[in-house]
């Protein structure tokens, strides 16, 4: 990946400033944070308490949601009022995915109608893709937000967590620090334990899904997960040779979201063809 793209990206923030999509969205938040020639990066953040009705009002009018997407919602679990929120919140998301992803699509030269109601495919680590589709998508949800990713060419991961302390073996999350450092040398980690591992965190996550690799082959690969493993592992995990499009850098980045929101985005460049 050439130098360009990495000075744009630094420092990104998501704007939650509301902007209308078809006069039926005003309070998703989209701004298009960088646009690199051929390469279309586009994050939206949605405010899923703001934007819920205004989505799934859209999906009334206009029904873009797969059969799939409707009986996924219907899994979800927990006492009533929790899986109603639940299923509520993940419907307007996907709502919101598919119109981010529609509108990359148009702007590819795609029609959006094809893509309306066709089943998402997933690999067998959950990573959602939309045949048809002339791009690459990340979707990551907490309770009330939602992060969209998408990229009309490479590929893209983003990743969202709400501030929290989380309990893990020492070395465990010195290992995961380590790695997370390496993958944005740029922008140091926090100091803070609980804020330094959750900015880790995301940065994991969005480098997995980028690289389209499972969340548990990158830990055991740095040492986190299974026995064994060393601090050197950390630089091995970031070049990796064995992995998909190992030549080419993968760019990560901390992400300013708002409401005290931990986010990253990651993108790996492919070769053309």
């Amino acid at each position: 990946m050439t130098g360009s793209l990495k000075t744009p990206l630094a420092g990104l923030g998501v704007d939650d400033r509301p902007v209308g999509l078809a006069d039926a969205c005003r309070s998703v938040g989209l701004c298009r944070i960088l646009d690199i020639g051929h390469v279309g990066i586009e994050l939206w953040h949605v405010d899923l308490v703001e934007a819920a009705d205004g989505l799934l009002a859209m999906e009334q009018d206009a029904p873009r949601l797969s059969d799939d997407d409707c009986a996924r919602v219907q899994t979800m679990f927990g006492d009533e009022a929790s899986r109603s929120r639940v299923r509520r919140e993940r419907l307007a998301t996907y709502v919101a995915l598919r119109l981010v992803v529609e509108q990359a699509h148009a702007e590819s030269g795609g029609a959006p109608a094809e893509l309306s109601r066709v089943p998402f495919v997933r690999t067998m680590e959950g990573r959602p893709s939309l045949p048809g589709f002339r791009g690459d998508f990340s979707l990551s949800h907490v309770a009330g937000h939602a992060l969209i990713g998408v990229a009309r060419e490479g590929s893209i991961g983003v990743d969202l967590e709400r501030p929290r302390v989380l309990r893990m073996e020492a070395r465990r999350r010195a290992l995961i620090e380590a790695a997370a450092a390496r993958m944005a040398p740029q922008s140091p980690l926090p100091a803070d334990g609980d804020a330094r591992f959750i900015a880790a965190w995301v940065r994991v996550e969005a480098f997995a899904k980028a690289r389209r690799i499972s969340l548990a082959r990158l830990l055991t690969d740095i040492g986190a997960l299974g026995g064994g493993g060393a601090m050197a592992v950390a630089e091995r995990a970031v070049q990796r040779s064995g992995w998909p499009n190992a030549s080419h850098e993968t760019t990560v980045r901390d992400l300013a979201v708002a409401g005290g929101l931990v986010a990253a985005l990651a993108y790996v460049k492919h070769p053309k063809h």
